[in-house]
């Protein structure tokens, strides 16, 4: 407060006038204007104070940013700009002039800075931003704003970049003011900066570095046009082949990846990775000159067969065929090996302790017959009887242990057939011709004595002669009705089947009631399911429904068909028919 200020080591007893002691710094200059103010325009009855010209002074609208004693100074605000200070260092505008603020400014602050209607000033007034000298050459700190001018910029005048005197919103980037003079044609863009500076169009300097095709080794030292004809970049061919074809002295064998043998530093000293072809060079092969494979620098269409070059080496004479590979590697000739099991015989059992001359004599190996027969006919001791297929029975594994599939013949062993010894049917080991026919081998068990046939199969099995089953009805008189329960000794006594009658009187002798008059015909009245009721189908001289007798013969035969009389029913002569 005013008491603490007056009795303080600042002021003495005519406060508020100021009356500091000689010994203190002030931290704020007190001059001009400065010194002419009370304490409590600043400090408002507090010690601390902000230092800084703007804790005081409000800036004026659209003012330049910066401090205010860069242009200002404590003499007061619209006092002349110091003079003689360096362009660019104190002062924002690079004035070295002593020009009143007024001349470009408004005092109230309206236009800050400059309008960019120029029109309105005297050419007096133009000094104050410009050199007197060229009036168009600015003078002011272009590094201030946001396009720094160097080389060529700094000679250009203000009306080529600002045409009309209009300043905001001027473009920045090169093509914007530049683009008539782009000998490219647009072909690298519109950012010239990438190869040109303000120095001048003739010091470009492009670093091909980022581009899509980096310059190595032998391509740094080419010149642009030897690529880039006429000046044409864009669309540029970046394979080696483009530029290159006619340096291949390949004709075009290779194709056009030269990348794959040579390199940027030059067409000598290339080397060629025949692993990344479809033929990888493997043991000897490594040590083959090239011209052994590709006489005449022929390569395009070598073949990569072994026997398209190894033929003259073949000592089997083509029987193994032209895959050398099957047998011999890329090591050499010597330590073949052959796997059987890859042609169409497969080595088993002893097969395979067999020596090759064992089979193929004279080193001959094409045609080599692949039946069992073919090798061991000498070893057959079935003489013939079973054919020339040995491995129906046989393994490789040797003649011992041998199994037959009887089940695999015209005659399967079933029932009891398959408890039977062998020489019981092939006596003599007699195989070929063996009878199929049950009577062949069962002709002295027959019981029928023949009466049934040779064909045993018809009532019996294989499982044995008991449980035979008859089927009648495959005969030429079929069981039926009450015939099917008979025994078939009651027709067949002592065991007698052949020659048996079929007619019923053979076996069913005639009723006395039948007295001889309807003959041994039994079937033209009753049938199997027995003998009533009967039915006569036979002519009658008589109506047999006569006096509702309803068919039935003993209405008028009581006793035996012979006899008859109408007295029997009627007393006198009858009156119908």
């Amino acid at each position: 407060d005013s008491s603490f200020c007056a009795n303080s080591a600042c002021h003495g007893q005519n406060w508020p006038t100021l009356s500091l002691d000689e010994s203190f710094a002030h931290p704020v200059s007190l001059e001009g204007k400065h010194d002419e103010i009370t304490c409590d325009s600043c400090h408002d009855g507090s010690v601390e104070v902000v230092r800084e010209c703007a804790g005081c002074h409000v800036r004026p609208l659209d003012h330049l940013d910066g401090a205010c004693e860069t242009c200002h100074t404590p003499a007061g605000w619209l006092e002349p700009i110091v003079s003689g200070l360096p362009v660019g260092d104190s002062v924002p505008h690079g004035i070295d002039l002593n020009e009143d603020c007024m001349a470009c400014h408004d005092p109230w602050g309206q236009n800050w800075p400059a309008p960019t209607d120029h029109a309105s000033y005297t050419s007096a007034q133009c000094s104050v931003c410009h050199q007197p000298a060229t009036a168009l050459a600015m003078a002011w700190d272009a590094s201030l704003t946001g396009h720094i001018l160097e080389g060529k910029h700094l000679q250009a005048s203000c009306v080529e970049c600002h045409e009309n005197g209009v300043f905001q919103g001027t473009p920045q980037e090169c093509a914007s003011c530049h683009l008539d003079d782009d000998e490219h044609a647009g072909q690298l863009g519109q950012a010239c900066a990438e190869c040109h500076n303000p120095a001048g169009w003739a010091l470009a300097n492009v670093d091909h570095a980022l581009t899509a095709f980096p310059l190595q080794g032998q391509h740094q030292s080419v010149p642009c046009a030897d690529c880039h004809l006429n000046n044409a970049y864009k669309g540029t061919p970046q394979d080696c082949w483009s530029c290159h074809e006619t340096d291949d002295t390949h004709s075009g064998q290779m194709g056009q990846n030269c990348a794959e043998c040579h390199t940027f530093r030059g067409w000598q000293g290339a080397t060629f990775d025949h692993a990344l072809t479809q033929y990888p060079l493997r043991g000897e092969h490594k040590q083959a000159a090239c011209e052994q494979c590709h006489p005449g620098s022929q390569y395009a269409g070598t073949p990569q067969t072994c026997y398209s070059c190894h033929q003259v080496d073949d000592k089997h004479n083509g029987q193994f065929g032209q895959a050398c590979a099957q047998c011999h590697t890329p090591r050499g000739w010597q330590g073949a090996t052959f796997d059987h099991n890859t042609t169409a015989y497969l080595l088993t059992g002893r097969h395979t302790q067999v020596a090759c001359v064992q089979c193929h004599p004279g080193n001959q190996y094409g045609g080599t017959p692949q039946d069992c027969y073919a090798c061991h006919q000498a070893n057959d001791k079935h003489s013939g009887q079973f054919g020339q297929a040995c491995a129906q029975c046989h393994t490789p594994n040797g003649w011992q242990g041998a199994s037959f599939d009887h089940n695999s013949t015209p005659w399967p062993l079933t029932g009891r057939h398959g408890q039977v010894a062998c020489v019981q049917c092939h006596p003599s080991s007699q195989y070929s011709g063996t009878p199929q026919n049950c009577v062949a081998c069962h002709q002295a068990n027959d019981v029928h004595n023949g009466q049934f046939g040779p064909n045993c199969a018809q009532c019996h099995s294989t499982d044995g002669w008991q449980g035979a089953s008859v089927d009648h009805n495959l005969t030429a008189f079929p069981l039926t009705g009450a015939h099917a329960g008979v025994g078939c000794a009651s027709c067949h006594g002592s065991g007698i089947f052949q020659g048996t009658p079929t007619d019923c009187a053979s076996c069913h002798g005639e009723p006395g009631y039948h007295a001889g008059i309807l003959g041994s015909d039994c079937a033209s009245c009753h049938d199997t399911g027995g003998w009533l009721p009967a039915r006569y189908n036979r002519s009658h001289s008589f109506n047999m429904n006569h006096e509702d007798a309803d068919g039935s013969c003993r209405t008028c035969h009581p006793s035996t068909l012979a006899s008859y009389s109408c007295d029997a029913c009627h007393d006198g002569p009858p009156d119908d028919d």
